[in-house]
């Protein structure tokens, strides 16, 4: 049946499932969480909100080293009246990169939301992916993640379905966005995009999750789940496929579990502190 299924036929199932307006943001400056109307307007904490016990120590190593790069490069400069000054940058060296690779990021995926939709809309594929880089975008990460996206797109027949759709599950209490679903060689798949320079591992569990949430909305079996990762660089893509998908829900669901354990012990962390305050 998937086969036989097109882009058009299978987006009027998905939002026959999923109206849209059915998940509202209502992020805040500390975490992303969504509304969901047909819960009754319960609000759900995101799926990357939910998997933050997950702790990256290369992201911790990371930091270190680029503190320690800044310090390296520039202690000729350092004197006693100005050393914490330029500790307190060095210290800081690793949220510019970081905050600058998430700029780029961001923008990768809104140009890639705008080539998609107006290939939903149109339903044909649009002449040129570069023309939806804006002419004041002048850095040349953006177009090689385009020309990633794109040569993905020829290599592999993909037609897009479905672009930053909003899912949901109310037994856990989680939302998320799922990047993209769409027709890939005549079969239903389920893509998450990354622009970062290496894959990790949480990114498995939170597509895992946005996997599950589509299936119990949907009632539909993707037939492929992968992550694709578009080079900064070169123009190039690699695919990460997410084998034995039930086994890494079933992990997923327990790193949830996990999170809530972890709420309950705050909470009752809290409780004690109030008892021994009052005594």
């Amino acid at each position: 049946k998937q086969k036989k299924m097109n882009p058009a036929s299978l987006r009027k199932l998905i939002f026959a499932k999923i109206p849209e307006g059915s998940v509202i943001p209502r992020h805040t400056d500390k975490e992303h969480l969504y509304e969901i109307v047909p819960c009754g307007g319960k609000i759900f904490k995101s799926v990357t909100t939910r998997l933050q016990i997950l702790k990256d120590e290369s992201l911790i190593t990371y930091k270190m080293n680029r503190a320690l790069d800044y310090i390296f490069a520039n202690y000729p400069k350092f004197t006693d009246e100005n050393i914490m000054e330029h500790l307190d940058v060095a210290s800081k060296q690793s949220g510019f990169i970081l905050e600058d690779a998430g700029d780029i990021g961001t923008a990768i995926h809104n140009y890639r939301e705008a080539y998609f939709g107006d290939w939903i809309k149109n339903k044909k594929r649009p002449e040129s992916v570069l023309s939806y880089i804006p002419e004041y975008q002048t850095d040349i990460r953006a177009t090689s993640g385009m020309r990633a996206l794109e040569k993905f797109v020829t290599e592999n027949n993909y037609a897009p379905v479905a672009c930053e759709l909003k899912v949901w599950d109310e037994k856990f209490e989680v939302a998320g966005t799922l990047d993209d679903v769409g027709v890939m060689n005549g079969e239903m798949v389920l893509m998450d995009l990354k622009t970062s320079n290496q894959f990790k591992n949480h990114y498995f569990f939170q597509v895992a999750l946005y996997y599950m949430m589509f299936r119990k909305l949907t009632e539909l079996k993707p037939k492929r789940c992968f992550i694709l990762k578009v080079s900064k660089d070169d123009g190039t893509y690699k695919i990460e496929e997410l084998y034995n998908i039930s086994k890494l829900v079933r992990y997923a669901k327990s790193m949830l579990r996990t999170n809530e354990g972890l709420d309950f012990i705050r909470t009752v962390r809290k409780d004690n502190q109030k008892k021994v305050m009052a005594i």
